[in-house]
């Protein structure tokens, strides 16, 4: 298996992590350079043109590109399959016997194109889970995902569904590009072709969610997102707006917000915290 880490080049602390991570469970790795302000243009030209535009913290984008460049090199490296982690990752136990080798992929997944999450957010992110009718492996089940998925520190593609990612993230119209977990978590799901699927438990978690009273890695991805969203909340009342039009956007926001938490209930009997171990 080619497992590649997405990691800032200088970000030591997180690097000596991950490497102790992969190493304490004896596991092959690569770097690899996280895009950054100096090389998200060129990247953005050479990969995905759309996300010039797309209403993303440079952060976002950077994050964005970083996975959308390892798909083009499980493309470009005749990779059958590719492991992309990101540096705050932690492994559970026997995570080598589903990373170090793709005989377990190759007898359950051949000629197929899939996307398989393999880290949970626990309670933080219950998921929609039914049976997929592919065998376990080493005491893990490998469950059909549907619904979204928080992050993307950890999951497995197919050179196929890396080919149709390519494809389909260029079309993308600019205004419709969210965080690359969004993306391949819920708006790729909707491509018929790719199957998605859930390792439970799962085999890796991120630091942040494990230790969130103590966490010793901090994100300035997460840091930027919440500005974006303080920027789209703060942008939606401006002074210059007549009271009519906030009045407007009040009962449309009230309205918009039950019909979320009536759903948000409906749904919550049918989705499951995926465990960690």
């Amino acid at each position: 298996m080619e497992n590649y880490v997405v990691s800032i080049r200088t970000a030591a602390q997180r690097r000596q992590h991950v490497a102790a991570e992969f190493n304490k469970h004896q596991i092959a790795f690569h770097f690899f350079d996280a895009v950054t302000p100096e090389t998200l243009a060129e990247s953005i030209a050479e990969h995905c043109p759309n996300l010039a535009d797309a209403f993303l913290t440079g952060g976002e984008k950077g994050c964005f590109m970083s996975h959308v460049c390892l798909w083009a090199k499980c493309v470009a490296d005749d990779l059958p399959y590719i492991g992309i982690f990101e540096d705050d990752v932690i492994f559970g136990r026997n995570s080598s016997r589903f990373l170090n080798d793709t005989k377990w992929l190759d007898e359950r997944f051949q000629n197929q194109s899939f996307i398989i999450r393999m880290e949970t957010f626990l309670k933080a992110n219950p998921v929609a889970l039914s049976k997929s009718g592919v065998r376990p492996f080493n005491g893990r089940k490998i469950l059909r995902l549907q619904s979204f998925g928080f992050g993307t520190a950890a999951y497995l593609i197919s050179q196929q569904t890396a080919i149709t990612l390519l494809n389909w993230i260029r079309e993308v119209a600019p205004e419709k590009l969210e965080p690359i977990d969004n993306m391949l978590f819920n708006a790729a799901s909707e491509i018929p072709e790719i199957q998605m699927y859930q390792i439970s438990p799962a085999l890796c978690i991120q630091e942040l969610q494990l230790n969130r009273a103590d966490s010793s890695l901090s994100s300035t991805l997460e840091d930027g997102r919440l500005a974006r969203h303080q920027q789209l909340d703060g942008g939606k009342t401006q002074p210059e707006q007549s009271q009519e039009n906030r009045n407007i956007f009040a009962w449309a926001k009230n309205k918009i917000v039950k019909e979320y938490k009536r759903v948000k209930r409906r749904w919550a009997d049918d989705k499951k915290i995926v465990p960690f171990k």
